[in-house]
């Protein structure tokens, strides 16, 4: 599983329990999660989110010289109720190691490697690059781990250990202790208040309206909620709020509409509108976009072919687009040129992504495909994670 974490510099802190810690399932306050080590942290948390201390080697947990697997903490916004996204640092000594262990409670949940062939589209590439030249490649260890099945509200202790080449194990890491957050409030499938998936039907006005309604009032992202189902949804530029979730079902794509005057100009920004915005002149916080097999298509240009990859998914092949080509090969990039008395040349991003504090954008299998001009832009943020 790949991670990206985007954030400013922030000093050392531990972000584990010491060793010899006990915890209790039970009520441990209200639904806000673990706050980053840069902020008062919420009621009821325990460890904060990942840092940039725990991929700074000058701080404590580094410089051990054993095999023990280090800083084993919760990227931003990345669990849920019922699951949870860990992961870790290589240790000090890691020329033995050829896996990890993960631990719940005391209990093996199992290794690293198995559990991103499970879930994640990016372990089963790995997996089938090492096994064509074995002893070409370096060597790769997983350093991820998603735990589901768990209960809301319930606070549970997870460790990690090196395996050796001999099939032995490291001692614990130092353990970290999460609390997962209570069901959602509010969750507002878009299918049931007027979105048609039929790849049809325009449904911006849909999907902005279940937006602004399960917003008002969320205090976290787990508060509210809006699920993309299974289907195809096409829709203009919408924008999100602060404290939600937007969640794509696996099958689920929510495709963006060919025609640039359902991308508004952004007047403060001289821009057009993305596909997906937060905007928020006023600063936003508390987002996460998360799928387990949804697609986010930007409907930019011609698709001229799907071909089949190393491990048998399809992959959709774009025409070659450039200023000389964009009208003819060019879909909303086509559109927009052509619009140049309102864009010029400006075309829309597929993420647009402006003063955001806490942001986490992944899940087990979200796609970002086909974008106008620019994939994902992010700009005067803080606390940013990409994951898959």
């Amino acid at each position: 599983m790949g991670m990206v974490i985007l954030q400013g510099v922030i000093p050392c802190t531990a972000s584990q329990q010491g060793e010899g810690s006990t915890t209790t399932e039970q009520d441990q306050g209200d639904n806000s999660p673990p706050s980053p080590d840069d902020a008062p942290p919420t009621e009821g948390s325990d460890s904060p989110f990942c840092s940039s201390s725990d991929v700074d080697s000058s701080c404590s947990g580094f410089g051990t010289g054993t095999n023990v697997p280090q800083a084993v903490c919760v990227p931003i916004l990345a669990y849920e109720p019922s699951k949870v996204f860990l992961t870790w640092t290589q240790p000090d000594v890691a020329d033995d190691v050829v896996g990890y262990n993960v631990y719940k409670d005391g209990q093996l949940l199992g290794n690293s490697k198995n559990n991103s062939m499970q879930n994640s589209v990016v372990g089963r590439y790995f997996d089938t690059f090492l096994k064509e030249e074995p002893e070409f490649y370096p060597k790769i260890l997983f350093n991820a781990f998603w735990v589901k099945g768990l209960k809301p509200k319930t606070k549970y202790t997870f460790t990690v250990r090196s395996i050796l080449s001999n099939g032995e194990e490291s001692e614990d890491s130092k353990p970290l202790i999460v609390t997962t957050p209570t069901n959602y409030k509010k969750i507002v499938d878009i299918s049931k208040v007027g979105a048609v998936g039929d790849g049809k039907t325009m449904n911006t006005k849909a999907i902005q309206d279940a937006i602004d309604s399960c917003a008002i009032g969320s205090l976290s992202p787990y508060d509210c909620k809006i699920r993309i189902p299974r289907g195809t949804f096409l829709t203009g530029s919408i924008t999100l709020k602060s404290n939600m979730t937007l969640e794509l079902a696996s099958g689920a794509v929510l495709l963006g509409s060919p025609n640039s005057n359902d991308y508004p100009m952004i007047p403060r920004l001289n821009m057009p509108s993305a596909l997906i915005n937060v905007i928020d002149p006023l600063h936003s916080q508390n987002l996460r976009i998360v799928s387990s097999g949804g697609i986010i298509d930007n409907n930019g240009w011609k698709k001229d072919a799907t071909i089949i990859d190393e491990i048998g998914n399809p992959l959709p092949h774009y025409v070659k687009g450039s200023a000389q080509t964009v009208k003819q090969n060019g879909v909303l990039a086509a559109s927009q040129v052509t619009s140049k008395d309102k864009y010029g040349s400006a075309r829309s991003k597929l993420l647009l992504l402006l003063g955001i504090t806490n942001l986490h954008i992944g899940g087990t299998n979200l796609t970002l495909r086909n974008p106008s001009m620019m994939t994902i832009a992010i700009g005067n943020s803080r606390n940013i994670v990409c994951s898959t």
